[in-house]
């Protein structure tokens, strides 16, 4: 990942990181390496994650029926606009 500081007008190699989100207040940041997430200050030099999230006992509740209920809807709504048959 690469940032460019405008001021500088310089560009700064952060290293490997698969994904971010940056918060709201723009002072901190979530960030993917590899398989581990870690939250840190806005970035000014390349990145060392030392502080890795333990996620090991986060749940995910998943309502089946309305997760299907979505997925027919999707799969529908791509058909409805994007088949096109010219004999038809």
């Amino acid at each position: 990942m690469k940032m460019y500081d405008l001021k500088e007008q310089k560009e700064i190699d952060l290293g490997n990181i698969n994904d971010y989100e940056i918060s709201h207040d723009q002072k901190k940041m979530l960030v993917s390496q590899e398989k581990s997430y870690a939250i840190v200050d806005l970035p000014k030099a390349p990145l060392k994650i030392k502080d890795k999230l333990d996620l090991s006992n986060m749940e995910a509740k998943v309502d089946l029926k309305q997760e299907w209920n979505q997925i027919f809807n999707e799969c529908w709504r791509q058909m409805k606009y994007f088949f096109y048959a010219p004999n038809m």
